[in-house]
């Protein structure tokens, strides 16, 4: 699938949206191999860092407004 349609600016504006294109194409469902810290759940991993920092920014904001 093209990624240019993701690239349009009322797409990137938005907060929601976090596109990942990887270089060498392919489904992001797929398992690569372990090493290291990467289990190799690349798309599993790609959630967790995308929720971790909408926690962070979130708590970023409630704070900045108390």
């Amino acid at each position: 699938m093209p990624s240019d349609p993701f690239r349009d600016p009322t797409i990137v504006r938005q907060p929601y949206i976090d596109l990942r294109v990887s270089a060498h194409g392919g489904h992001c469902g797929f398992v690569g191999p372990k090493s290291g810290d990467d289990d190799g759940y690349w798309a599993e991993n790609q959630i967790v860092e995308f929720v971790a920092r909408l926690a962070k920014s979130w708590r970023e904001d409630l704070s900045e407004k108390m």
